[in-house]
């Protein structure tokens, strides 16, 4: 969807990273708002024994004409995950990114 806004996207896959039924279940307080009509509907279809075993990943969206600056932000999260053991196997090289 982003890209026919011509906003560049990346997405960043998550490993070890797994939704637990105990830790999010459904937030029962939540509010919807009366202006979007999909919000009720798409709340009430989260159950988290749904997404136990599902990949999970990140997206990250720049501003348009911005694609390097992009691929820089997107692989210090990804330096991030891979530190914290929940980032995936494939290190981006954004030094391979060159500078227009």
């Amino acid at each position: 969807m982003w890209n026919l806004l011509d906003y560049p996207s990346m997405v960043l896959p998550v490993a070890n990273f797994k939704i637990s039924p105990e830790r999010d279940p459904p937030n029962t307080s939540y509010k919807h708002s009366t202006s979007n009509p999909y919000n009720k509907p798409n709340h009430e279809m989260y159950h988290p024994n749904l997404f136990v075993n599902q990949p999970s990943t990140i997206q990250v969206v720049g501003r348009p004409f911005d694609d390097e600056e992009l691929i820089e932000v997107s692989a210090a999260i990804d330096k991030l995950l891979r530190e914290h053991g929940i980032g995936s196997q494939n290190k981006i090289r954004a030094d391979r990114v060159s500078k227009l």
